[in-house]
């Protein structure tokens, strides 16, 4: 393993799990791990994350700890970067990259939530898909409770062509149109301030659902009504430990299970839906 492959080892520490680690905890854990390097090249690449701002030190009740810091552009999927707002994205970009960029809300956070990033990670897959298939040039896109409105930037960016973000709370309508409106996307995405039932007689090719399971439960039948055939719908906003109560939600002869993920004890789940 590189140096470079030993940080992104560090990396994977924080982002599988929610963890909060003192720095000779954290240099423990590498270590038990990754036995081949010396405690003085460990302290070392920790020290030169800190440096470049992938770590951050914070005090919780006077004791030092290290963790991910979020407030930098990250690479959240293959093709998907989060940039902070008034933050130079300095990270490479490869054919077919897309940075978002998204201002500090004051209630939603800027990509870190685990629910977040699964769902972006789940975005891309799909779009991915339809893109193989040819079809993402035709593909409409809806994002149910779309708070940030990151979920729904995502699909436009990454070739949906038609993407509506829908919420019923005004703080949320507001973030997520000026986050909308910072990355000139106005016109590729309806925000909708309406219930859910005003879309009906319209079909969706991606459903995405950042909600409760409560919430979900209830949002089932819509979902249908609103699918086309084959449609994708990418949930997620529950704890890991609900994983199995929520997939049983799905209608199960019209729905195909295709992923079910986790990460710091929270899941997603990718499912096809058919007619």
């Amino acid at each position: 393993m590189s140096p470079s492959d030993l940080k992104g080892f560090i990396c994977s520490i924080f982002e599988d799990r929610y963890i909060r680690l003192t720095p000779p905890d954290l240099e423990r854990m590498v270590r038990r791990s990754q036995p081949g390097f010396s405690p003085k090249a460990v302290r070392v690449a920790i020290k030169e994350m800190v440096a470049k701002g992938t770590l951050i030190y914070s005090n919780h009740f006077n004791t030092t700890h290290i963790e991910l810091n979020y407030c930098r552009p990250f690479r959240v999927s293959p093709r998907i970067i989060l940039v902070p707002h008034g933050q130079r994205c300095v990270v490479p970009l490869d054919d077919g990259t897309q940075t978002i960029v998204l201002l500090q809300g004051s209630a939603f956070g800027i990509g870190d939530h685990p629910t977040t990033r699964l769902a972006l990670r789940a975005v891309d897959r799909v779009l991915s898909y339809y893109m193989a298939e040819g079809r993402t040039s035709r593909i409409r896109a809806l994002d149910i409770g779309t708070g940030s409105g990151v979920l729904a930037m995502a699909a436009a960016k990454l070739g949906a062509e038609k993407v509506v973000a829908l919420d019923i709370d005004h703080l949320a309508l507001h973030e997520a149109r000026n986050n909308i409106h910072r990355n000139h996307m106005d016109r590729s995405i309806v925000v909708m301030d309406a219930p859910i039932e005003n879309l009906a007689g319209t079909s969706f090719d991606l459903i995405m659902a950042n909600l409760r399971p409560p919430t979900l439960r209830q949002m089932m039948p819509r979902f249908e009504a609103l699918s086309s055939d084959q449609c994708h719908w990418i949930i997620s906003g529950f704890r890991q430990e609900a994983t199995e109560e929520v997939a049983r939600i799905l209608p199960q002869k019209k729905t195909e299970l295709l992923s079910s993920e986790a990460s710091c004890g929270w899941g997603a789940l990718t499912a096809r839906y058919f007619y």
